[in-house]
């Protein structure tokens, strides 16, 4: 990201006898912008017990002539470029005709090329010999001062970056997606021996849907228990004169003769049908059944007559 000015301050730091390393191939101050290149490839080594140097060097030290590189053995390059470079350019990590690293004077200072900057990042540097590189390129004694330029130019844009295939479910371990898998298996099972009833259905009593009708289903076993059947006549007639009083929409204070009246004018029931049933007379826990479907249809025939 350095701009021109930048740029231009920096060839003239080199003239005057500094060093800079370029690792970035795509720069205007890398040396080897013009010239072929083959690209290097490689997969990220699994990191053994017993670091094995050779083994991780994925670009051999090959013919070095750059004295500050001669003790290196070979780097490890996940994906960069080598150069072809003419066999009189210093250059080390080369063969074929081709250098991952070479450099070129400018004025008193000179420009070391690198094919890749990757190789010095927090995952690529404990491989091979990427840290000894690192150090012998940036001090190479004792009391050396490293200069590293952020530039202010403007970033690249995702078209000179490029772009990717790789989606959020990319970097979701397959551990993790068979851990989801077998979670999935287990509920499916869970469910299943769950689901399976042994034996036959045991019926149960259902609550019921009317609130506070708890409350009256108690009171009318507790009615039954102590056999207060004239009680629960009462109760029973009385609920059957408020509800008929309501669908004929006269007042509660209606005398039962009236409301017989209406019942037969309305309803066309029998003259004294409902004054009968109605009438306060004793019955017996045997009769009490018998009291109560006799209202139900008095009720029903009622209020079908009184909606009609």
């Amino acid at each position: 990201r350095l701009d021109g000015g930048q740029r231009d301050q920096l060839l003239a730091w080199v003239r005057a006898g500094g060093v800079a390393v370029v690792a970035d191939p795509s720069s205007p101050l890398h040396i080897g912008a013009q010239l072929p290149t083959e690209t290097v490839r490689n997969p990220v080594p699994t990191p053994l017990p017993d670091r094995d140097v050779q083994a991780e060097i994925d670009i051999d030290r090959g013919e070095c002539t750059i004295a500050a590189l001669d003790a290196l053995r070979g780097v490890f390059v996940r994906d960069g470029l080598r150069f072809a470079v003419a066999d009189d350019v210093p250059q080390c990590f080369s063969g074929g005709g081709f250098a991952f690293t070479f450099t070129r004077p400018t004025g008193s200072g000179a420009i070391v090329a690198l094919g890749d900057n990757r190789l010095f990042t927090n995952a690529l540097i404990r491989y091979a010999d990427n840290g000894p590189l690192a150090t012998a390129l940036l001090a190479p004694e004792r009391g050396a001062v490293v200069h590293v330029l952020v530039g202010s130019g403007p970033s690249r844009a995702p078209s000179d970056v490029g772009t990717g295939d790789q989606t959020l479910a990319d970097l979701v371990r397959p551990g993790v997606w068979m851990a989801l898998l077998q979670l999935g298996i287990a509920f499916v099972l869970f469910a299943v021996a769950r689901g399976i009833r042994p034996g036959r259905p045991v019926s149960e009593s259902l609550p019921a849907p009317v609130a506070g009708s708890e409350l009256v289903v108690a009171t009318a076993n507790l009615m039954q228990r102590a056999r207060h059947a004239q009680r629960a006549a009462w109760v029973l007639r009385s609920e059957t004169y408020r509800r008929i009083c309501r669908s004929f929409d006269v007042p509660p204070t209606t005398s039962i003769a009236d409301l017989d009246a209406l019942a037969v004018e309305r309803c066309r029931l029998v003259p004294g049908e409902l004054a009968g049933a109605l009438a306060d007379e004793l019955v017996g826990p045997d009769q009490l059944a018998v009291l109560a479907n006799r209202l139900s249809t008095l009720r029903d025939r009622t209020l079908e007559g009184a909606s009609r």
